[in-house]
């Protein structure tokens, strides 16, 4: 794996919905943040999301997705999946009832739940763990 260089963290904290300041400026620690995004960093892969379907989670056209293999992927997991025949996803990964789906979190009407059955081969890529985005 190609080293990172850890991201200096400024100890303050910045108000969303005010103008207030605490703090100070001081720089005292450092991030590695590929250990911060991932569980286990050399099990992560960055995707990048294409499509609508996940935007009220979040999940943005273009954002990149930390995807993080070391990590279960349980009922109500964002999961990056593989259906044998649709092909690769980003979904919600709900079990109810002993019945798995994978699901949209969208406002697009159009995006349906995908019912896992018993005939499908599923392989979960791996756990959404973070996002990166660009704001420029």
């Amino acid at each position: 794996m190609r080293p990172t260089p850890d991201l200096p963290i400024a100890e303050i904290h910045v108000p969303a919905g005010s103008f207030d300041y605490h703090g100070d400026s001081a720089t005292t620690e450092y991030v590695d943040l590929h250990a911060w995004l991932a569980n286990e960093p050399e099990q992560a892969y960055l995707y990048t999301v294409s499509g609508d379907s996940m935007n009220r989670a979040g999940l943005l056209d273009g954002d990149r997705l930390v995807v993080d293999r070391s990590l279960p992927a349980v009922s109500g997991s964002i999961v990056v999946a593989w259906v044998s025949g649709e092909g690769m996803t980003v979904k919600r990964l709900k079990v109810r009832g002993g019945r798995a789906a994978l699901e949209p979190d969208s406002d697009n009407p159009h995006h349906q739940a995908y019912a896992l059955g018993e005939d499908d081969e599923v392989t979960i890529l791996g756990v959404v763990s973070g996002i990166a985005r660009r704001l420029r």
